[in-house]
């Protein structure tokens, strides 16, 4: 096993650990359709900064996909090629939320069960990332 395969492992392992944390407390928060976690727009300059740019954040254009990348000090993560922007946008937002909970900079808002949601559809995606 090379480095980087243990360091994709320990990468999945930490994130999946935070996902779990992340579903319970979003489950300790009442029930209803308030907004806990605010979409923010990429900046306009980020966005016209080169023709592999996406109007969302952690997306960028590799050849005929979008590729979804997601940093948070040493842990680089790169998740996958997805066909379609938007959901790229999504799946990025999955892990933002996964790895700073209701404090995420995410391309979309959520309410609580919109939240719980996403996160629980990780696991389906994580196996069929390359189906997008």
């Amino acid at each position: 096993m090379s480095q980087r395969d243990i360091y994709n492992a320990n990468c999945d392992a930490r994130l999946e650990i935070l996902r779990v944390k992340r579903i319970a407390q979003l489950q300790q928060i009442a029930d209803g359709d308030e907004i806990i976690i605010n979409g923010q727009q990429k900046a306009a300059f980020l966005q016209l900064r080169s023709q592999r740019g996406s109007r969302y954040r952690g997306v960028s254009k590799n050849g005929h996909k979008w590729q979804v990348m997601i940093v948070k000090g040493e842990m680089r993560k790169y998740l996958g090629s997805i066909k379609s922007e938007e959901q790229a946008a999504r799946y990025y937002d999955k892990y933002s939320m996964c790895i700073w909970g209701v404090e995420a900079k995410t391309n979309f808002s959520y309410n609580r069960d919109q939240a719980i949601q996403l996160l629980t559809q990780v696991d389906e995606d994580s196996r069929n990332e390359k189906e997008f």
